[in-house]
């Protein structure tokens, strides 16, 4: 599925002394940081996938890269033969000076357990990092420049939601960006918690149920750029604090992000980045969008089954300077199964930009979505297809916008068909219309004709 990047309109401001002979120095500007993602890294029994990871790696120290956040399943079983390739990898790369900032899958927490992660990721996890208490090594945070980057271990936003607010709050002034990398998302293209914690959640279990608003409206608020791995596949998307249709800002008292009175018009949601694949397997796309709370903006699978052809390499590479993130998405085409082939197309990987996105902390934003979508299925002042915006303020007064134009990209994806069902007395939902109810209120619009 695809719809053209958000449409960032950037004016920089423009920032002079009050007197031209002024003694005052100014503050010093933040150093630039780029981050690489680096996706599963799962390599079947007990092995990892050295040829894509080393491929992966070796694309973001091309770029500059200066820290590499794993996010997540940097193993299959948990092994020691798995730990040691692993390691023999990165090693390499952090003698060279490339920070890591690895956070725990649930192929971790499955198999090797709090003990074996710390005892090899206490040697990538930097000594500066705070961690949170109770959750020592599996949830921490650094500062780099102006980028505040936060690690969560798997299925860990719910239970570390508190925390990050302090940690939010307790550094406020000191950053400018905040990226959060976990190994999955609260909106999946597989998984994502949305779907498993509540729409199929288990009876009782109310923790991320209760603070799922909380958490769109937090990471909105802040502009949040949220990381992560386990799908076996690459998407961006916008997560709205407010649901599909509606001009409610997110149930907030402050209402910042509905309209431009407090600056310029930025849409009240946060970017999700699901970096793609660096294993041997790949995975199909389930469920669909979401759309009540989520808008795809870019979407690429590569399976070697049905039709595809090859798995990806993926390399995502964020670049924060100042006020500006400018990001890449890159992706190498392989036939690569598992390391006794040989590293293949990935010997000299024939690396493609596939995404991309460039904008400032001040900045106007827009969803222009395609025009492919039948006008029978467009709700009414939501899925606009011209390329209008309002105006967009610079610090110098300026104003420049949008004025016509029509996105007439064509937009489709597979999807695999799955049924979601309950188990009445342990899941939340007792009854067929329970589960439509919470798919309603969590995941999808109504299936109706728009008025």
């Amino acid at each position: 599925m695809f719809k053209p990047p958000i449409i960032a309109l950037v004016v920089a401001a423009s920032l002079t002394a009050c007197n031209s002979d002024t003694s005052t120095p100014l503050p010093d500007k933040p150093g630039q940081l780029i981050v690489g993602i680096l996706p599963d890294t799962q390599g079947g029994g007990d092995n990892i996938a050295i040829h894509p990871m080393e491929a992966v790696l070796a694309k973001h120290q091309a770029e500059g890269v200066n820290l590499v956040i794993p996010v997540g399943d940097l193993t299959d079983k948990g092994s020691t033969k798995e730990w040691a390739q692993w390691r023999s990898i990165a090693e390499k790369y952090q003698a060279q000076g490339m920070e890591f900032l690895p956070v725990m899958g649930n192929h971790e927490t499955s198999h090797a357990y709090t003990v074996e992660w710390i005892e090899n990721m206490r040697h990538y996890i930097p000594e500066d990092a705070i961690h949170m208490p109770t959750a020592e090594w599996l949830n921490y945070y650094i500062i780099r420049e102006n980028t505040l980057v936060i690690g969560l271990a798997y299925y860990n936003l719910p239970i570390a939601f508190g925390w990050i607010k302090d940690v939010i709050a307790d550094n406020e002034g000191k950053f400018d960006h905040i990226v959060i990398a976990s190994h999955d998302g609260l909106v999946g293209a597989k998984y994502g918690q949305t779907r498993e914690q509540i729409v199929q959640g288990t009876k009782g279990d109310n923790r991320l149920f209760d603070i799922h608003k909380e958490i769109r409206e937090l990471f909105a608020e802040h502009d949040v750029i949220w990381v992560q791995g386990h799908e076996h596949m690459y998407q961006r998307s916008q997560i709205h604090a407010r649901v599909l249709g509606s001009n409610d800002p997110g149930g907030m008292s402050d209402v910042y992000s509905s309209t431009p009175s407090g600056g310029n018009y930025r849409m009240p949601s946060y970017t999700q980045i699901i970096g793609g694949n660096a294993s041997y397997k790949g995975y199909e796309y389930r469920y669909g969008e979401r759309e009540l709370i989520q808008d795809i903006i870019q979407h690429k699978m590569a399976t070697m089954n049905n039709g595809s052809e090859f798995f990806d390499a993926n390399a995502g590479i964020l670049t924060f300077d100042d006020q500006q993130v400018d990001y890449q998405a890159y992706f190498a085409p392989h036939t690569i199964k598992n390391n006794e082939e040989g590293a293949k197309e990935l010997e000299n990987p024939e690396w493609m930009l596939m995404d991309s996105f460039s904008r400032t902390t001040n900045r106007c934003e827009s969803l222009i979505y395609p025009n492919s979508i039948p006008e029978g299925q467009r709700p009414i002042l939501n899925h606009i297809v011209e390329y209008k915006t309002n105006h967009c303020v610079a610090g110098d007064s300026s104003k420049v916008r949008l004025i016509g134009g029509t996105n007439n990209t064509f937009n489709r994806v597979d999807t695999t068909e799955r049924t979601m069902g309950y188990t009445a007395g342990l899941s939340r939902a007792e009854s067929m219309n329970d589960m439509l109810r919470l798919s309603q209120q969590f995941m999808f619009t109504q299936n109706k004709a728009w008025d």
